[in-house]
């Protein structure tokens, strides 16, 4: 995800981010029929998810 100004960057509840990426990561738990441990093993690329917030700033910003 990128933002375009770090106040947007500030502004983004990065709680909620990490609470729908948990929730995310359960459903594909959960959409194997296999929860748990035994999931994991059996399908471990499902942890291989990550997210990346960032700003961009542009070269031209006499503010940074």
């Amino acid at each position: 995800m990128n933002v375009n100004t770090a106040e947007e960057f500030r502004l983004m509840d990065k709680n909620e981010l990490m609470a729908k990426m948990g929730a995310k990561l359960l459903g594909q738990l959960f959409k194997s029929g296999n929860p748990g441990i035994q999931a994991i093993c059996e399908t471990p690329q499902i942890l291989s998810s990550f997210v990346c917030l960032s700003f961009a700033v542009s070269s031209n910003s006499s503010r940074f």
